[in-house]
């Protein structure tokens, strides 16, 4: 199984990169929203989306992710001071919505618990 990542933040790369391999997963990376649409969606356990990368565009991004089929579960990410992008990520229906640092300190717990049903 693959994690998806859609950031370009190269710290957030390395850091999920880590919790990925814990989970015996491996990490796929994307720049944009739309550069995620050529993962393999069958292969891909969840998404972490960074929101300094999609910014207000997290609705469109998850409307469309979903609107494509198979959907494993969304996990948005964003600075703590930025509550209008971390409201829109939790209006927009993603499984989680954390805070930088708790993504930074707890992923692979976020992403086994996001994934549990699956």
């Amino acid at each position: 199984m693959q994690l998806g990542l859609v950031s370009g933040d190269l710290m957030l790369v390395s850091r999920l990169e880590g919790a990925a391999r814990k989970l015996g997963w491996t990490l796929v990376t994307a720049a944009t929203g739309a550069a995620a649409g050529a993962w393999d969606r069958n292969e891909i356990a969840a998404v972490v989306v960074d929101l300094r990368t999609v910014g207000a565009g997290i609705g469109a991004f998850a409307e469309t992710w979903r609107a494509a089929g198979a959907a494993p579960p969304l996990v948005a990410c964003g600075p703590h001071v930025q509550e209008a992008l971390l409201a829109a990520a939790r209006e927009a229906g993603c499984a989680a919505v954390v805070t930088r640092g708790q993504i930074d300190h707890d992923a692979e717990h976020i992403l086994a618990t996001v994934t549990a049903g699956e």
